[in-house]
């Protein structure tokens, strides 16, 4: 299959299943949002996925597994019932770093690449601003979390380590 046809398969793919994400959690249909979630999984288990679209991928489960449904007013996927869990932080978090060192992978492919692709500068800078983005959108549900409940005596953090 040409590159082109392959961008264009995930890209339908990718679509679908955010329009799903959407839909689901607009109706606050957490059955939904579940199957959004495995199926966002499947394509990262594909070997022939680019980059591109495994990091979009990544950060889209992380704006599914990291925030209660609740926050669907916002424009990112969202996936809990009432309270992100400790394992659902843990778990958009790796998602968030293999989504960071992917961009990292990609800076240093550019980097390296002779003939600069602006299309390609633009894309990891698009990119960058997303992950940016859920994190601070993980972040925001995180204190939202802290400060609603002041008996717990765990506190979960979303905050990314430097490796």
């Amino acid at each position: 299959m040409s590159a082109d046809r392959l961008n264009k398969s995930y890209t339908k793919e990718f679509n679908s299943i955010n329009t799903a994400v959407n839909d689901a959690t607009s109706e606050d249909d957490e059955l939904a949002l579940s199957r959004c979630r495995m199926r966002a999984r499947a394509p990262l288990e594909e070997p022939t996925i680019p980059l591109y679209h495994r990091i979009k991928t990544l950060l889209l489960l992380a704006s599914i597994v990291g925030r209660p449904l609740s926050h669907a007013s916002h424009r990112i996927a969202s996936f809990a019932n009432e309270r992100t869990t400790l394992e659902d932080v843990d778990e958009a978090t790796a998602f968030l770093r293999r989504a960071k060192t992917q961009i990292g992978v990609a800076r240093a492919y550019q980097a390296k690449n002779d003939d600069k692709n602006p299309e390609a500068e633009e894309a990891i800078l698009e990119l960058n601003g997303t992950l940016e983005e859920v994190r601070a959108y993980l972040a925001e549900d995180e204190a939202g979390d802290v400060e609603g409940d002041a008996g717990d005596d765990e506190e979960v953090s979303v905050e990314d380590e430097e490796a």
